[in-house]
């Protein structure tokens, strides 16, 4: 295990870390997939990077169209391969992937092949995380207790690659099954307040989204709506265009709320919007507008009127 750098910890087996290959549950195992693995990242393929990854980034940017989309998820594996100690390949790939799942398989009913994608995601995004912080990767392999141990490893230059982790880790248990979500919700919540802690702001209020989303959940099955929508309502102060809070609040507070006037405020306006309202996210605009109109479509039967 090459890649593996334990600083000062050589007293630790190889055995331990790879023991975290079977963790928990069936669940937790396949989600440290891609931080235990043993995986030689001396080796690399012969290739042309700045290419490969100019080819990726220029696909990427046409990710409307799946076909361009796959074409960019190939070419950013081909880089990892190129560049195996580049974490940021491995996470673009994740966000490609993620992108993929979420949005285009998930709005054509594809839940099969959307579930697989969403777990690639999150493994790309865990071999990201191996090379970023090997001292977050020694400690989870090493099975140290995550709030007590794993989460002072991170820093703050690991926000995009831990929120990208947990995001995916959240997404693909809530599709596969929310026992999943449940195995794993001290790691996520741990994540999330450790990325709000340190950059609030991060990727349009990402983190306070995310526990929005998480506390219509958990505790389970109830939730706790007051914390859901104090986190929405922080998220939204910190990016009012940002869709996909407009989306989640609809989808999951409102509907638990039974609150149809907050229901179809949030899905009207991002109806409303238009697609470059944050430049560079018109791809991720148009799958939530297309979210926000089934939910529209659906009002009667997830929100009854009175």
């Amino acid at each position: 295990m090459k890649d593996v750098r334990f600083t000062n910890r050589a007293t630790v087996s190889v055995a331990a870390c790879l023991a975290a290959t079977v963790l928990l549950s069936a669940g937790a195992a396949s989600a440290q997939k891609g931080l235990c693995e043993d995986v030689d990242l001396d080796k690399a393929k012969a290739g042309d990077l700045a290419a490969t990854v100019a080819a990726a980034e220029a696909a990427y940017k046409l990710r409307k169209d799946e076909a361009k989309l796959r074409e960019a998820i190939a070419k950013w594996k081909e880089a990892t391969e190129i560049a195996p100690k580049k974490p940021e390949a491995y996470l673009a790939l994740a966000r490609a992937t993620y992108f993929l799942g979420d949005g285009i398989l998930r709005l054509a009913g594809k839940d099969k092949e959307m579930i697989q994608t969403l777990e690639e995601s999150v493994y790309w995004t865990e071999r990201a995380l191996r090379v970023q912080n090997p001292d977050y990767q020694f400690s989870v392999c090493a099975q140290e207790p995550f709030m007590e141990k794993t989460i002072k490893t991170i820093r703050k230059q690991d926000i995009p690659y831990v929120y990208w982790y947990a995001t995916t880790l959240g997404k693909w248990g809530l599709a596969k099954s929310i026992i999943k979500v449940l195995d794993n919700r001290e790691k996520i919540y741990g994540i999330m307040m450790k990325v709000r802690q340190m950059d609030p702001e991060y990727w349009y209020g990402a983190a306070d989204r995310y526990l929005g989303g998480y506390f219509t959940k958990i505790p389970f099955p109830k939730g706790d709506l007051k914390k859901s929508q104090a986190h929405f309502e922080a998220s939204l102060k910190r990016s009012p265009n940002y869709l996909t809070t407009h989306v989640l609040i609809a989808e999951m507070l409102a509907t638990k709320l039974r609150d149809r006037d907050m229901f179809k405020k949030h899905v009207d306006f991002v109806l409303a919007a238009k697609e470059d309202i944050i430049p560079g996210l018109e791809a991720e605009a148009a799958i939530e507008k297309q979210k926000a109109k089934r939910l529209l479509d659906d009002i009667d039967a997830l929100v009854p009127g009175k």
